[in-house]
């Protein structure tokens, strides 16, 4: 900076020294961007063209400055932030930064050399022209360079000058200081410039260099693809040449295919003439065969519907016959009940009375003479009407042994015979309370016990029936057999446990075998006898082989015979036991609440019943003694859990208090009544399909 036009009235000397100043101060920016650049090439060894924060630390040993401070340096050069420094922002930056420093302290010092010249200056001012100093302040500051418009400076200028010449000293300082940057900004400018136009220079000389390499690829290229095109030409053609060969040799063997397949064209349009002929002939074949097939579909509809209604009536005869047969048969039981158990009793009250006719005639044998023995006695019920007490009495005392050995005799039954109140009263025929008959299958099995008991009633009616007339002892009539036995009410078949002489019984409509399974001590018979006869017995002993009973209930206005059979849980007769399954139409399978053994046992009795009854026949799973809630070992969710996985049906009850046995027993029947509903009706339907005739199915 010139600092000779802002003082014109300084000497001459010191004018010389500003000037002397100012060189040094340009020469001294040249050396500072040669340092600059230098200092740039030390941080930049690798020659990458930038310097980062960290390598700024390599001119530690070359300034005078800590690591810190150096951070601060980059950060200050680093205007745009992007954490890196290029070789112009380095110098530029750098330059300014040193060279801003050093000018601030030469200001300083013209500034200390203005204060002194100060009054000297303003004298001065009064006698120069006023035009002649702003033209010399502005060719001091070089504004002729950077100003194009100096109007609004100099009116600033001469306003303050007269009004306020306190400031003017500033005005031409801060106006130098502006000036001096802009020129700094020129500066810049023209370095960016210059260097700007160095790179668009390299920039053309590389693309001229990249255009001139690209050229000769592309003209390498072309001869090589030029050179590759003529050989896959050449090749093509030849494979051309070989493949029209070839096709010129497929046409002659196609024409010659063509000339056949006109042969066998004419051949065939001969064939279509005849096929034509003969289709003729064959439709009115099939029209004959459609109405013939009309006829027979419509007699054979009407044939199955006369086979429908024939099914139908066969069924209801079928059904009638059953019901007619179950009948007969249940009063042919009662009716042999009756017969075997009065022929039982007669037979021993016979052997009875023998014995004490043998024992009167010994006894008058020993006290009549012999003549007397030959005279005959024409009746010797005046012998027993003697003995009347002791007959009552003994008649009392064997009555009970023969209910006693009837309860153990395997072709025993459940009535004690009939007789009118008299010899009730007097001899104690009569036994309201029926014996429990225990059938066991080890003995003998059903069939076979009704035909012993057959022959033993011939049997006895043999060895009785000169012994067995209609006699009257003291007023008292002993009735024949059939005289005994009650023809209106009819009997219950053999094993009843509870019998009604007073209820009318009724045909049934259905007839159905539930066989009651599961280990011993469950509770099986306790349920049975709740379901019969509604009511607990207490102390039931366990069951030898099978028993059953017989009840009837009314299922939706149906009335229906259930065959109870108890079976025995014991691990010996579960052989015995399987067999049921066989005909059974439904089974119940229980376990005890308080006994968890018994619930693990289902699935195995599960398997056994799917083993000899199949799948499809329906299963009750009951949970009894509900009533001992106290004890409960078994969960309801637990049963619960496994009827769903087997797919039965699930009830917890209890033979004690009555709970769920009867809703339980309902709900079984009505699932078999339904399902023999379904089984009746595919029976009726017929699934017959008409199969039609071949003969013609070309056409």
């Amino acid at each position: 900076m010139d600092r000779q036009a802002i003082s014109p009235s300084m000497p001459q000397g010191e004018v010389e020294s500003s000037n002397v100043r100012d060189e040094n101060l340009g020469t001294t920016e040249l050396d500072m961007l040669a340092k600059a650049h230098e200092f740039f090439q030390i941080c930049d060894i690798e020659g990458k063209g930038f310097v980062f924060r960290h390598e700024m630390q390599r001119l530690h040993g070359e300034l005078p400055l800590s690591p810190q401070e150096l951070e601060n340096v980059f950060d200050t050069l680093d205007a745009d932030g992007n954490g890196s420094l290029t070789l112009e922002e380095f110098t530029t930056g750098f330059s300014q930064f040193l060279f801003g420093q050093k000018k601030s302290i030469s200001e300083l010092q013209w500034c200390e050399t203005e204060n002194v010249h100060q009054p000297n200056w303003e004298e001065s001012n009064l006698e120069g022209d006023e035009e002649d100093q702003f033209s010399n302040l502005l060719e001091s500051l070089g504004s002729s360079t950077i100003l194009e418009d100096e109007s609004t400076i100099k009116k600033l200028w001469l306003h303050l000058r007269k009004d306020e010449p306190h400031l003017l000293s500033s005005f031409e300082e801060f106006l130098a200081k502006v000036l001096s940057q802009l020129q700094e900004a020129n500066y810049e400018k023209e370095a960016l410039e210059n260097a700007l136009q160095k790179k668009i220079t390299d920039y053309d000389e590389e693309i001229k260099n990249l255009y001139e390499e690209m050229e000769q690829q592309i003209k390498n290229e072309k001869q090589s693809f030029l050179l590759k095109d003529t050989e896959r030409f050449q090749s093509r053609s030849q494979d051309l040449e070989r493949k029209l060969t070839a096709k010129e040799q497929e046409l002659e063997q196609l024409a010659q295919k063509q000339k056949r397949l006109e042969g066998q064209c004419r051949e065939l349009h001969h064939d279509k003439i005849d096929t034509k002929v003969e289709n003729t002939k064959l439709k009115l074949t099939n029209q004959e065969l459609q109405n013939e097939l009309e006829i027979t579909s419509q007699a054979l509809i009407v044939a199955q519907q006369q086979l429908q209604i024939l099914q139908e009536e066969a069924k209801k005869l079928q059904e009638e016959k059953e019901v007619e047969v179950y009948r007969v048969t249940e009063t042919l039981q009662r009716e042999k009940s009756g017969l075997l158990k009065q022929l039982d009793f007669l037979r021993e009250r016979n052997k009875y009375l023998r014995d004490e006719r043998d024992m009167c005639l010994y006894q008058k044998s020993e006290h009549v003479p012999p003549a007397a023995l030959k005279q005959r006695s024409g009746s010797i019920i005046g012998n027993y009407l003697e003995g009347k007490g002791s007959l009552k009495s003994r008649t009392s005392e064997d009555d009970d042994t023969f209910s006693t050995s009837r309860r153990r005799n395997s072709y025993g039954l459940n009535e004690c015979p009939t007789v009118d109140s008299e010899s009730t009263a007097a001899g104690g025929l009569i036994r309201k309370k029926c014996l429990q008959r225990i059938i066991s299958i080890e003995e003998d099995h059903l069939p076979q016990l009704l035909d012993r008991s057959e022959k033993q009633l011939t049997k006895w009616s043999e060895e009785d029936e000169d012994a067995l007339p209609d006699m009257e002892i003291n007023g008292t009539q002993i009735k024949s057999p059939s005289e005994q036995t009650p023809s209106s009410p009819r009997e219950q078949p053999v094993g009843k446990e509870t019998l009604s002489n007073d209820e009318q019984v009724l045909g049934p409509d259905r007839l159905f075998k539930i066989v009651f399974v599961g280990n011993s001590s469950v509770g099986k018979t306790s349920f049975l006898r709740r379901f019969s006869e509604d009511h607990f017995y207490s102390g039931t002993a366990a069951t030898v082989g099978v028993d059953y009973s017989v009840k009837t209930v009314i299922v939706d206005n149906s009335r229906i015979v259930l065959q109870l059979w108890d079976t025995a849980g014991q691990e010996r007769y579960r052989s015995i036991t399987k067999q049921f399954f066989r005909k059974a139409d439904g089974v119940v399978v229980m376990y005890d609440i308080t006994a968890r053994d018994t619930f693990q046992d289902v699935k195995q009795w599960l398997v056994s019943i799917e083993e000899a009854a199949g799948e499809n026949i329906p299963v009750l799973l009951l949970g009894n003694k509900i009533d001992n809630e106290k004890e409960r070992e078994v969960p309801h969710a637990l049963g619960d859990h496994l009827a769903k996985e087997y797919k039965l049906m699930f009830y917890e009850c209890s033979a004690l208090s009555g709970d769920n046995t009867n809703k339980s027993l309902l709900h079984l029947t009505r699932v078999l009544k339904e399902q023999e509903d379904k089984v009746k009706e595919q029976t009726i339907q017929l699934h017959q399909s008409s199969k039609k005739k071949t003969c013609c199915s070309r056409l």
